[in-house]
């Protein structure tokens, strides 16, 4: 009887925790209070150990992916990614962020460069700039607009580059 009860509390308790870690890792999209406002400003450290604040970045579009290397659709979004960067790299009215929540400086610093990844990728293991966006879920992406204001707040992956780019451009021209 005692073994059937350390059974069934223990199933109990992974699917408790398995329940508590899901929204951890989201792939659906929906919109957020943030919409239409001015963005809030953060400072974020890259992983060459620079600070980059957003303020820096005014005048311009400002796109947010926040992520980790522990997010199955973070990783399988991050080549779309790199073709925005990829696109972006020649325009200095545009500035990709992609920052990592959960990961500390070496397991992402490995990721990236196992990847080859070329945008750049900061830190948040304090969930700063997490808290000021209301990041619930990972993947999600803001856009900034020049004028400083959240117009794209999507929780979850993009399905590929062309999502990527269908949803950003009206901002890239």
């Amino acid at each position: 009887m005692l073994k059937r009860y350390m059974v069934s509390s223990m199933l109990l308790l992974l699917l408790t925790a398995g329940l508590l870690l899901l929204p951890a890792c989201s792939n659906t999209a929906t919109d957020d209070p943030l919409i239409g406002k001015p963005a809030p400003l953060f400072q974020a450290k890259a992983l060459d150990g620079s600070t980059f604040s957003l303020g820096d970045a005014a005048g311009k579009t400002i796109i947010i992916n926040f992520w980790s290397t522990t997010c199955p659709p973070c990783v399988e979004e991050m080549p779309s990614f790199q073709q925005l960067q990829n696109k972006l790299v020649t325009r200095s009215d545009s500035v990709l962020l992609m920052i990592d929540l959960n990961d500390d400086l070496t397991t992402v610093q490995n990721f990236v460069q196992k990847n080859k990844y070329t945008f750049r990728v900061f830190l948040d293991s304090g969930y700063t700039s997490a808290q000021l966006y209301n990041i619930r879920y990972t993947p999600t992406t803001v856009l900034i607009d020049r004028q400083g204001i959240a117009r794209i707040y999507k929780i979850g992956a993009f399905a590929n580059f062309a999502d990527i780019e269908k949803q950003t451009s009206p901002y890239l021209k």
